[in-house]
């Protein structure tokens, strides 16, 4: 919707100027001189303001992030030599911490195909492509 509205204010304000198109990367005097100063103040404004709003929701996205296993230093009672056990391998409880089989995935797992951390929420490992296990089981 954000950026409807600002391809439709600077489609606008374009067409209301009537502004002969121009390549600006042929010729950039010639851009400039094309289009009047009505035109250039409120979209670069328009752009400023997407710029500030991505600032603010990629904040507010980075603050609501869990912050990933390897970024954590361990605590006193952890021990930082060897991680638990991996996914298949014996000891290891699902997410909810039971020891029966869980139809969820958990929230980090590590990919079955190359070994490293992945979203469970998608059905493939992003850094191999490979499909995840639980991407053939019906929900």
């Amino acid at each position: 919707m954000w950026h409807g509205t600002i391809v439709g204010g600077t489609v606008a304000l374009f067409v209301l100027y009537d502004v002969e198109p121009v390549d600006p990367l042929a010729d950039l005097s010639a851009f400039t001189a094309a289009v009047p100063t009505e035109v250039t103040i409120p979209i670069t404004f328009l752009v400023g303001l997407s710029a500030v709003d991505a600032y603010l929701v990629g904040r507010a996205d980075a603050e609501t992030a869990p912050v990933p296993a390897a970024a954590r230093s361990p605590t006193d009672g952890e021990a930082s030599a060897r991680p638990g056990p991996r996914a298949g391998e014996e000891g290891h409880l699902p997410a909810n911490g039971s020891a029966a089989a869980s139809t969820e995935a958990p929230p980090e797992v590590e990919c079955p195909s190359c070994g490293r951390e992945t979203d469970a929420e998608i059905d493939f490992c992003h850094w191999c492509t490979e499909p995840l296990p639980w991407a053939a089981d019906p929900e």
